[in-house]
């Protein structure tokens, strides 16, 4: 029997009088799958309840009335044996009268325990400080400079509808293109959806836990510019469009804005939603308003695809985030008349106009929308900015043309309006003792290009990437790419690194060859099919893709490696990638043709945009690789043109055939499962022969090379125990 020492938090242990089998240690690698144990660890141990004891885990860690006997689980541990040290941590898991009992976790393992059951959106990026400003900044930086990128790719929120084309004789022929197939001009914000970089997100996930994760797969090509793309995330909570980019709108042909009140019994009619006839009244803008104030809401229409910030049939702006926001408007009159046609029964004096006529921008606090109506039981209160301009008129009546500029900043909350206004009121006479009787009330103004949009934001723009993640497991997602990449993890627990290496660095760290040829006996060994005695067939997939009209199917590919009944799944976290094409907006023509990633199911795809809205929560999480920036092709954003930023997808479409993903990416596991086996056999190890046979070392047996998978129930204090070892024989 051995003699072994424990050390847990630097106090030495108490140990049972029989250590045999106390200690009995696992290592095992694993292709990937953190469901089952990778690592070093050991099954259950009990140290006696001795006086020792109760002083590393707590006098009253077994008292009946203690309450928080489990305020600490995890204690430092040092297991010394016939000079070997393993380090680690020892985590309790039960407390009696009797024992208390856990399991030793060497160093190294611990990283994959505490990935527990958090999600990518548990995940604690430095926090991004976006002004609004730095898009294309972004579009031209590599995951080593930013986190977050913007690939455009289609969510089913590009529509375009039926059209002709013109031909040179002059008829129309209607053009083969499919609704949504064509870019919406100007793009809005949320046409960009943010993602962020595959191999940022896989770092994150260990520094988050205290750890650094490093590895020549990392910087391959084929990941180095992989993006985790925002489907399957609530993009609702991630991101304040409209706040961060200015939202504009501009008119198309201009517009206008009529009214008539044929007088008492004959109703009238207001071509603009949102008349406030009752407005309160008084001074404003220094402009004595008497008793009557109307807000006239100016028609500028937005473009197609503007942002959704802004009502362009209303001229309104929502407010999505705090902050102080500016705002600039250009007005367009290009003709326009007003007339009040009164009946007088006496000779009076009578001022027979609608004065006077402001354009403005006008608060209105608390979201209320357009029609002035209370909120919450609390009245609106109308602010009138400091932004605006006074309609003159000759003495028939017509407006006097010109543009109208104007620009102010005002601070607002979440739901707070800003609209672009004329404010006026109906001044029908001097002589408030004098009886008048209304015939005809008419104001018509018709506006030429005319543009309203804020221009600047300044708030809170401390944005968490985290929140553009699907929220899929983060051990999940690590798994998944061990699988993609055929690699394993190696820690490095002095240095807090774990290390992703392939089979072939694996086995170049590990150490020189070991010659067991003598230590065990080839007849003792008991051979079988790499995957497993009870699997019979692995079966290769993608994820579950209920959201897109795959062009071609995401077929299955089965591999059959022994002759089990069961099959193992190999499956993916992310669905393939359609691609479909699109045309560019380009004036008199349909532009260049271009191939987005397209997550969207055909009922989307089918409905114009303003009846559907698009919801990236619902979508399968998908990976794309961000190809940048193409200078030569821009589109409209805004009031300014950007790049295109580009995006493919290399995991190809297909699972099966020679170029499917199965032949891309799990080349080396099909090898393994169908051309290697594993040969268990039991062998007598010493602590140190124990501590030098990593998980990946190569070792021979009679010439025969095989690599280490797996020891199984090592028992460290018995000189005369065995322990399986499982061989992988790679062909």
């Amino acid at each position: 029997m051995r003699d072994i020492l424990l050390y847990l938090n630097g106090r030495r242990a108490d140990l049972p009088p029989n250590l045999k089998g106390l200690f009995r240690l696992n290592k095992e690698g694993s292709l990937g799958d953190l469901a089952v144990r990778l690592g070093e660890y050991s099954l259950p141990i009990s140290l006696p309840a001795t006086r020792g004891n109760l002083r590393i885990f707590g006098v009253n860690a077994n008292h009946v009335l203690a309450i928080d006997k489990f305020r600490t689980v995890d204690y430092p541990f040092e297991l010394r044996c016939d000079g070997e040290v393993l380090l680690g941590t020892f985590r309790l898991t039960a407390i009696s009268a009797a024992a208390y009992t856990g399991t030793l976790l060497v160093a190294g393992y611990s990283w994959a325990q505490l990935l527990v059951d958090k999600k990518l959106t548990d995940l604690q990026f430095d926090a991004i400080s976006y002004n609004g400003t730095q898009l294309e900044t972004i579009l031209g930086q590599s995951c080593d400079a930013t986190d977050v990128q913007f690939p455009l790719c289609s969510f089913g929120n590009f529509f375009h509808p039926p059209a002709e084309e013109t031909q040179p004789d002059g008829s129309k022929k209607e053009v083969s293109l499919p609704a949504q197939a064509l870019f919406s001009w100007p793009m809005a914000v949320d046409d960009y959806a943010p993602g962020v970089y595959y191999p940022n997100v896989l770092r994150q996930i260990f520094k988050d836990i205290g750890w650094n994760l490093t590895g020549r797969v990392l910087d391959e090509a084929r990941w180095r510019e992989t993006v985790l793309t925002s489907a399957g995330a609530d993009l609702s909570k991630a991101w304040p469009w409209g706040a961060l980019l200015p939202a504009s709108g501009a008119s198309t042909g201009g517009g206008q804005y009529s009214y008539v009140d044929a007088g008492p019994g004959n109703g009238y009619e207001n071509t603009i939603i949102g008349l406030d006839e009752n407005a309160p009244a008084g001074n404003i803008l220094g402009y004595d308003m008497g008793g009557e104030v109307m807000f006239l809401p100016v028609p500028v229409r937005v473009q197609t695809g503007g942002t959704r910030a802004l009502d362009g049939e209303n001229s309104v702006y929502l407010a999505q985030q705090a902050g102080t926001h500016t705002f600039a408007y250009s007005v367009g009159i290009q003709n326009g008349h007003q007339t009040i046609r009164v009946d007088v029964p006496v000779a009076g004096a009578f001022h027979t106009a609608f004065a006077p006529v402001l354009l403005g921008l006008l608060v209105r606090r608390g979201g209320g929308g357009f029609d002035g109506s209370p909120v919450n039981g609390s009245p609106i209160d109308p602010q009138v900015l400091p932004a605006y301009n006074a309609l003159t008129f000759d003495n028939r009546g017509e407006v006097v043309p010109g543009t109208k500029v104007g620009t102010a900043s005002v601070y607002l909350e979440v739901g707070d309006v800003v609209q672009l206004c004329l404010i006026t009121r109906r001044r029908l006479t001097d002589l408030p003792t004098q009886a008048t009787f209304l015939t005809r009330a008419e104001f018509v103004i018709n506006f030429s290009a005319s543009s309203f949009a804020c221009t600047a934001f300044d708030g809170p723009t401390m944005l968490q990437p985290a929140n553009f993640l699907p929220p899929l497991l983060q051990r999940d997602v690590v798994r998944d790419f061990l699988l993609r990449t055929d690699t394993v993890p190696v820690a490095d627990a002095n240095r807090r690194t774990v290390r992703l290496l392939t089979r072939d660095e694996l086995s170049a760290t590990a150490g020189e060859v070991l010659d067991l040829t003598g230590l065990l006996d080839p007849e003792a060994m008991e051979y079988l099919p790499a995957a497993g005695a009870t699997v019979g067939a692995v079966v290769f997939s993608a994820a579950e893709n209920p959201d897109e009209p795959l062009p071609v199917a995401a077929d299955v590919v089965r591999v059959v490696t022994g002759p089990g009944v069961n099959e193992q799944a190999v499956g993916s976290l992310f669905a393939p990638v359609a691609f479909r094409s699109y045309q560019t907006p380009q004036p008199g023509n349909y532009g260049q043709r271009i191939d987005l990633p397209t997550f969207a199911t055909e009922d989307a795809l089918a409905q114009n945009l303003d009846e559907t809205d698009w919801d990236a929560s619902s979508q399968a999480p998908r990976l794309v690789r961000y190809t940048g920036p193409d200078a030569t092709l821009t589109v409209p954003f805004q009031q300014r043109r950007v790049p295109l930023a580009g995006a493919a997808w290399d995991g190809p479409l297909r699972w099966a055939g020679p170029t499917g993903a199965v032949a891309t990416y799990y080349a080396r596991t099909v090898q393994r499962l169908t051309r290697g086996h594993v040969g268990k056999v039991p062998a007598s190890l010493t602590p140190a022969l124990y501590r030098a046979l990593s998980i990946g070392r190569q070792v021979t047996i009679s010439g025969a090379l095989y690599t280490l998978e797996k020891i199984s129930s090592y028992d460290l204090a018995d000189d005369a125990a065995t322990a399986p070892l499982e061989l992988l024989r790679d062909l």
